[in-house]
């Protein structure tokens, strides 16, 4: 599809914004096609996190959920991460940065995560190859459903507004799929009673 339009395999081309907003809407495209092709919801999410990562988005993502009781919120999909790690990660609501993002309904980007206290790290996961984390809370019907997060390696080219937008995109792609697929189970349940 790239070699369809025609842009020059040249360095300046690569980097111009006509190029980035195609590469942006076929990684979107990509995604949301994963999403309604697949009846394995969680499957399609981690294979679309696997994209962002491909595509420099991300060194590594996560989408959290916010809990029946709406105090906290915990690990719905990761991407490499330990049935251990998985149970840790949980924020109530003003936690870090992930329950900040969760509290205040606005994203949080931290820069430096190596000397900011806002970055609690409660999986566990040492990657010195990432820099900076980013937390983008997802509004459904103007209410929490959730938050994806993501730390971004050292060498990223991408600007934090192009991350909180990509993320704001892809993780309400995500929260959508998943309020469907919760709304369906809820009435199938309600037929077989």
């Amino acid at each position: 599809m790239h070699d369809q339009l025609n842009i020059p395999n040249e360095e300046q081309c690569q980097t111009c914004a006509l190029t980035f907003a195609y590469n942006e809407i076929k990684i979107l495209y990509d995604i949301a096609v994963l999403l309604s092709t697949n009846n394995e919801v969680n499957e399609s999410i981690e294979k679309g996190m696997r994209l962002l990562k491909r595509n420099a988005y991300v060194e590594r993502c996560s989408l959290f959920l916010l809990s029946d009781d709406a105090t906290k919120v915990e690990l719905h999909t990761s991407l490499d991460i330990s049935a251990q790690q998985r149970k840790m990660a949980v924020y109530k609501l003003g936690e870090g940065a992930t329950g900040l993002a969760a509290q205040s309904c606005e994203p949080v980007v931290i820069e430096n995560i190596h000397n900011n206290i806002n970055y609690l790290n409660k999986m566990g996961i040492v990657d010195t190859k990432s820099i900076s984390y980013v937390a983008v809370p997802i509004m459904q019907d103007e209410t929490l459903f959730g938050v994806i997060s993501a730390n971004i390696h050292k060498s990223s080219i991408l600007s934090f507004d192009d991350i909180v937008r990509m993320l704001t995109i892809v993780g309400s792609l995500f929260c959508g799929t998943l309020a469907i697929q919760k709304r369906f189970s809820k009435e199938k349940e309600s037929l077989v009673e």
